[in-house]
């Protein structure tokens, strides 16, 4: 048995005799740790010397409405899996492979903890509270050791090449998603220019497509890469001036990606037909802007649809759209921090926060729930025509869903926190059926939130009710700003009556 075996045996029978205490009496103290508190727990319980480390992992999670620290780092010694009560800093779960071989210990200029230090000061972030997420692994190229440093914030999300051994910035970028206003160029005036620099016959012929806006030194531009049936392009545009700053194109051999063309061409929507349809059912703010675009053609068994993602400033938006019909076939949303949007700066409006119904606002919006409920039955929000959500403070503040389809009846309970389903019904017999509309509920709903000037996490009950005859949702809302009671048309989203509180 070598030394590093007798070694990792011992520390391992220290490690488990002290985990349950490890972090506890420092951290009850203090009402949240923030993420470089859980790793020196994580550390000091597993016997590393941060010195030793050259890959980190910390991400922040919950679970019924605990937060805890998810930290995975390795060593020379070994590979470390940990988890940190965020609360207490009690260590609630931890798994470590020691290795066997005699791996050298790299030894370079700048310990994994300076190159932290580098990238948090190069950051603007105010507080070490504001990062929930980090991975920093030192690498190589031709003989010199760098660190890839990445972490996400409330202020951003930042990326960092920086040398191992002098701690000079090789390279950095930070995700555009904060930028609180769009760039001159917006994103599909950008695809237009690489189109055009590309010198397509048509842009029928796209089937992938890949956009997205960085920068540089202050400086921003988009990068764009999509395949045609002649090969793949890579473009830099400038998102200033629409200059093309970077060409480059590859052609494609006789067989690349023979089968997806073959099925590109038979299908009815090209790319961006399918993309114009997402657009449209995200019906996107007027001061919405989109800074990344994912476009992927793909088959099921034979089902050709096209799966597009795109983030803007407000959220992140997925979905599936068949690429012959244009029906939506999958719809996932994820609103970002506009939903705590103060639209009014002068109103006076009392909430009366020390009533009991309003004691636990915490967790998901009532959208998080909704989606939950909508893709857990795996059915298209369009079937959808009657919806009622209500948020049950009483308890633990989950949200109890029922939705009249044209499949069937579905009722959930769903945890505010975390989205668990801790109840579900469905009775498939209580169909009415044939009830098609072209403005979806969850549509019907955003034009009511939009007029009202609420701010989505502000709801905590939703009615919805579809007048198959007139095509007329009626739609209730109750929201810490007020009870409102609007009518909306199915076919066209115009408001045909509104009132408020």
């Amino acid at each position: 048995m070598t030394f590093k075996r007798i070694l990792a045996l011992i520390l391992t029978l220290a490690m488990t005799m002290l985990l349950s205490n490890v972090g506890v009496t420092d951290a009850a103290e203090k009402e949240n740790i923030d993420i470089e508190g859980a790793q020196r727990i994580a550390f000091n319980a597993a016997f590393v010397n941060v010195e030793d480390i050259h890959k980190l992992k910390v991400e922040r999670n919950e679970s019924d409405g605990d937060d805890y620290y998810e930290i995975e780092f390795e060593s020379y010694l070994g590979k470390y899996e940990l988890e940190v009560q965020a609360a207490t800093g009690k260590i609630m779960k931890s798994n470590i492979d020691y290795k066997d071989d005699d791996e050298v210990k790299q030894t370079v200029g700048k310990s994994l903890s300076e190159i932290k230090e580098i990238a948090y000061d190069l950051s603007a972030i105010d507080s070490l509270h504001d990062v929930y997420e980090l991975e920093i692994e030192l690498d190589e190229d031709d003989g010199s050791f760098y660190y890839d440093v990445e972490f996400k914030s409330t202020a951003g999300d930042y990326e960092y090449k920086i040398d191992a051994e002098t701690g000079e910035i090789l390279k950095q970028g930070r995700d555009t998603q904060m930028l609180s206003s769009p760039p001159e160029l917006a994103i599909e005036q950008a695809i237009d220019k690489a189109y055009a620099a590309a010198e397509l016959e048509s842009d029928r012929s796209v089937y992938d497509l890949d956009a997205e806006l960085d920068e540089d030194d202050g400086h921003h531009y988009y990068e764009i890469e999509f395949k045609s049936y002649s090969g793949e392009y890579e473009f830099e545009i400038d998102a200033t001036s629409g200059d093309v700053l970077k060409k480059d194109i590859d052609a494609f051999d006789d067989d690349d990606d023979d089968d997806y063309i073959a099925g590109h061409r038979m299908v009815h929507l090209s790319l961006a037909e399918a993309k114009q349809i997402a657009y449209e059912d995200a019906t996107l703010e007027a001061d919405e802007f989109v800074y990344k675009l994912q476009v992927e053609f793909d088959d099921d068994g034979g089902l050709y649809y096209y799966e597009i993602e795109f983030k803007t400033n407000r959220g992140d938006y997925e979905y599936e759209v068949h690429a012959d019909t244009g029906e939506v076939l999958k719809r996932e949303i994820a609103y970002g921090d506009f939903d705590d949007t103060d639209y009014d700066e002068d109103d006076d409006t009392d909430y009366d926060d020390d009533d009991d119904t309003y004691a636990d606002t915490h967790g998901m919006a009532y959208t998080g729930a909704m989606w939950r409920a909508i893709n857990e039955a795996r059915i298209s929000v369009r079937d959808v025509y009657e919806l009622k959500i209500e948020r049950d403070f009483d308890g633990q503040g989950n949200y109890k869903i029922e939705m009249m389809t044209n499949r069937g009846v579905f009722k959930y309970e769903i945890g505010a926190r975390g989205g668990r389903i801790r109840q579900r019904d469905v009775d498939y017999d209580d169909v009415k059926g044939g009830h098609h509309v072209r403005v979806a509920v969850d549509q019907a709903i955003r034009i009511v939130l939009r007029d009202a000037r609420v701010a989505v996490n502000l709801v905590y009950n939703v009615d919805v009710k579809l007048d198959p005859d007139e095509q007329v949702y009626e739609i209730e809302i109750k929201s810490r700003r007020g009870d409102y009671t609007y009518q909306i048309h199915a076919g066209d989203g115009t408001i045909k009556s509104r009132d408020g509180d």
